[in-house]
């Protein structure tokens, strides 16, 4: 494990019980990558100790997002408690590409319809608290695109292009 890289994906805030079930407040909105993991890593004193999840169940509250998880070696509340505020960690290769990261690299893309018209070039791209968006430039200037699934159908990385609805009113506006 010495050649990974590790990405912290949360920290431990709490215990939840008493069989040593921790709560996991995440780095990432993707379940996925909580859900799907087969070992994390929590770093103690600069070394990173795999621990293999039990059980991992997602729990939301209003708008915050955290799991409930139980490591097979923590039997007990006492056990679980010693890992409050411990950092969770997960190798780089394990985290998938999300949007953000995909969208950083389109800038220079051409945007056209399903039907061919060219819409313009992606300049740029600004993080957005919603999501990311697409600045785009033609030869009257340039607009901002959602970086969604309704208005994004088809990203060709081979081609340099990105199919898109139909932008004619969105340009408009």
């Amino acid at each position: 494990m010495d050649n990974n890289t590790f990405v912290s994906v949360g920290h431990i805030v709490r215990v939840h019980g008493t069989s040593g079930e921790v709560v996991i407040a995440p780095e990432f909105d993707e379940t996925e990558i909580y859900t799907e993991a087969q070992l994390f890593y929590l770093r103690k004193r600069h070394q990173y100790m795999p621990v293999r999840p039990e059980s991992v169940k997602p729990v939301r509250k209003g708008d915050r997002q955290s799991f409930f998880v139980k490591f097979e070696h923590i039997t007990n509340r006492t056990e679980a408690d010693a890992l409050k505020n411990v950092e969770v960690f997960l190798p780089e290769d394990q985290i998938p590409q999300t949007d953000s990261d995909l969208a950083e690299e389109l800038q220079g893309f051409n945007v056209v319809s399903e039907d061919g018209t060219v819409f313009g070039v992606v300049i740029d791209v600004l993080d957005n608290p919603a999501h990311p968006l697409l600045q785009v430039k033609d030869n009257d200037g340039a607009f901002f695109v959602p970086f969604v699934e309704a208005f994004i159908l088809e990203i060709d990385p081979e081609n340099e292009q990105i199919t898109t609805i139909d932008l004619s009113e969105l340009k408009a506006l």
